[in-house]
């Protein structure tokens, strides 16, 4: 009993650090505009492009005749998208 008493004792004591530390924690904005992932992707081949990925993941990294995408889309949905590949079911380019 006296180990049960002392163990809630612990408990409630503690109880206010631990609610403090949760109500400082930041909370995120309901006017927060949430992050446009959809287009603006470009992709190459890795045969075509030299740099590591460290390099071409930075902004201003130079993309002049990468293949324009959105998202979701597969390799070849957009090459044949941008027309570097011609679909079956278009008529003939």
């Amino acid at each position: 009993m006296p180990r049960r008493i002392f163990l809630l004792t612990t408990l409630l004591a503690c109880l206010p650090l631990v609610s403090s530390s949760l109500a400082q924690t930041p909370k995120m904005a309901s006017t927060t505009k949430p992050l446009e992932l959809l287009h603006g992707w470009e992709i190459q081949s890795s045969c075509e492009v030299k740099a590591m990925g460290d390099k071409v993941s930075q902004p201003g990294y130079a993309t002049a005749g990468w293949h324009k995408t959105s998202v979701p889309n597969t390799v070849v949905g957009t090459l044949v998208d941008d027309k570097t590949y011609r679909s079956q079911w278009l008529a003939p380019i």
